[in-house]
């Protein structure tokens, strides 16, 4: 019997409590996560990841600024890296970032690249 691979999509309309993800989503962009789940981040709050472990006394932070569009109202949120927010009868979480930290003071938004979640509460 041949294995079937099944897209994000197709497992969502099998499982409506499934976690639906977007990886990569540059600032300003638009992540929809479900028919009535959208995201999108504008800044970022506070980036305090450490470059370099050796010298880091501080456990890594990464705190943007998003709006979250949930059928046809939005709302601006603070999203913490790690902590699911409850919102939208689920529960929104920036998972991570692909943009490495910086030594050298600032990155700029455009560089930015966000990966989040959200788990619909059953």
């Amino acid at each position: 019997m041949p294995h079937i691979a099944m897209s994000s999509a197709l497992l969502a309309l099998a499982n409506p409590a499934a976690v639906s993800a977007a990886d990569n989503v540059a600032i300003f962009e638009r992540a929809q996560l479900t028919d009535d789940v959208a995201v999108t981040s504008f800044g970022i709050i506070e980036d305090s990841r450490c470059a370099s472990a050796r010298f880091c006394f501080e456990a890594d932070r990464l705190v943007i600024a998003a709006v979250v569009h949930f059928r046809g109202q939005d709302r601006e949120v603070a999203l913490v890296m790690g902590e699911p927010l409850q919102i939208a009868g689920g529960e929104l979480t920036l998972k991570g970032t692909a943009t490495p930290a910086s030594s050298r003071g600032a990155i700029q938004l455009r560089r930015y690249r966000l990966d989040l979640e959200f788990e619909p509460i059953s």
